[in-house]
């Protein structure tokens, strides 16, 4: 596919084709096909790139020792790869970055069912949906903190509705003691007669009416507030669990999805097994 004297941005360039060409994520009717080519142009490329190795792998060529290049990591394409998958896929990755599934899926694939398939694809990636778990992990805690500054906010609300509640309440007790001592007070004819007395009883009672009337406007509105702060509260609860419950539903549908790929892994590599088996059966003596 390349020359020997090839550069390594050509060699880069020609395993980005070749990889998208042959992945098994681009060629589900040929699964084990495609993947055992992946793995051959995986093993060249971790060869080609380096360049100890390269060089190794010229000399050899050059002496013509078929133990010597194979010692040197590479093998000719008719030849099984010594490189497993999973190595031929981390290469792929570190190539492509963390969404090689979208490189896959997006090459070649224009239209709405491809960028659907693309969509699809990049959601199954496990780097995805532990960024997407770990927002959504991010947003419950958010709430979480959020009902807790609610639940302050509630408190001291309440507070505010006691405190005023008992200044009343001392109030209405001294407005009674003051008439209790009013019924026991005895006067002379002649201070009957002034009426000084009964100025400064109205006088008071005026000033206690106002009182009363401020100190309960004072406790209506801090009830006002505090039932506010607890419909606040209760909209808060509300959405932390709303965001707890999301986070568990994604982890759950994550964990589904996981095993799905793994059934998914396994089925491939069985049917990878199978069709090897039938290639060494179906080989001439």
């Amino acid at each position: 596919e390349i020359s020997c004297s090839a550069s390594a941005e050509e060699v880069r360039a020609a395993y980005r084709r070749l990889a998208l060409q042959h992945h098994p994520d681009k060629n589900p009717s040929r699964v084990a096909e495609s993947a055992e080519q992946f793995k051959r142009i995986s093993e060249a490329f971790s060869v080609l790139r380096d360049p100890k190795a390269r060089a190794d792998y010229d000399t050899s060529c050059a002496a013509g020792s078929v133990g010597r290049r194979r010692q040197a990591g590479c093998t000719k394409l008719g030849r099984n790869t010594s490189i497993s998958f999973a190595k031929a896929q981390l290469l792929f990755e570190e190539v492509f970055g963390e969404l090689p599934s979208l490189a896959v899926a997006a090459e070649g694939f224009a239209s709405a069912t491809g960028l659907k398939a693309c969509a699809e694809s990049v959601g199954r990636l496990q780097a995805v949906r532990e960024a997407v778990a770990e927002q959504k992990g991010c947003v419950a805690q958010k709430a979480q903190a959020d009902v807790w500054e609610k639940v302050l906010s509630e408190r001291k609300c309440r507070e505010e509705v006691e405190r005023h509640l008992c200044k009343l309440k001392e109030h209405e007790s001294s407005l009674e003691a003051a008439q209790e001592l009013r019924k026991a007070r005895k006067f002379s004819f002649w201070e009957w007669l002034q009426g000084d007395q009964e100025a400064a009883d109205a006088s008071f009672d005026s000033y206690a009416a106002f009182k009363t009337r401020n100190l309960k406007k004072d406790l209506m509105s801090a009830e006002s507030a505090w039932m506010q702060s607890l419909r606040v509260l209760g909209a808060a609860e509300a959405s932390a669990r709303d965001a707890q419950q999301d986070m568990q539903e994604f982890k759950a549908a994550s964990s589904c999805q996981s095993q799905k790929l793994y059934m998914r892994a396994l089925t491939s590599s069985a049917a990878l097994a199978g069709w090897e088996a039938q290639k060494k059966a179906t080989k001439p003596q």
